[in-house]
């Protein structure tokens, strides 16, 4: 699915809270280029 393609969005009774970090994935590993391992 693209990046802002129509059914990419996340359903709102699935949406992260305003405190939870969202990391966007391009590769199909958890840590790759997220930012996720400093977090």
């Amino acid at each position: 699915m693209l990046f802002g393609s129509s059914g990419w969005e996340i359903d709102e009774s699935a949406a992260p809270q305003e405190s939870e970090k969202i990391f966007d994935k391009s590769y199909n590993s958890a840590f790759k280029e997220t930012g996720l391992v400093d977090y």
